[in-house]
């Protein structure tokens, strides 16, 4: 006894695979665009209004310092290069912390985790 099989089409299977990882592929790098887009402003949002820790605004200077770089096509970071600005995230013995960045991220770790969902079902 044996038994035959034979697949058809197999060249046309193989273009629709390659066609959906690349479409995989944009979709995860807008996905992380997006996100970093959303968690900046978020922790600008905090800093400006004390949502997800108390106000740490005096000049302007911390907030307007808050931005984005991606790093590759997955990953990117949202930072500040002000040099108090670890002073005011996790505090000193004569000041409270304001952990706006670490407080935002995981307030919006849901709603980062719905921007992936959604561009992944574009394809």
């Amino acid at each position: 006894m044996s038994i035959k099989i034979s697949i058809k089409n197999i060249d046309q299977f193989k273009k629709f695979m390659e066609e959906k990882q690349e479409k995989t592929k944009e979709a995860i790098s807008q996905s992380v665009r997006y996100a970093t887009l959303e968690l900046q402003n978020q922790v600008k949002i905090s800093i400006a209004q004390g949502t997800n820790a108390p106000v740490a605004v005096d000049t302007g200077r911390f907030l307007n310092s808050v931005d984005f770089e991606p790093i590759d096509s997955n990953s990117a970071k949202v930072f500040t290069d002000i040099e108090y600005a670890k002073f005011i995230e996790y505090g000193t013995s004569k000041m409270q912390s304001r952990p706006h960045f670490r407080n935002t991220a995981m307030v919006v770790h849901d709603g980062i985790k719905e921007i992936f969902k959604n561009e992944i079902k574009k394809i």
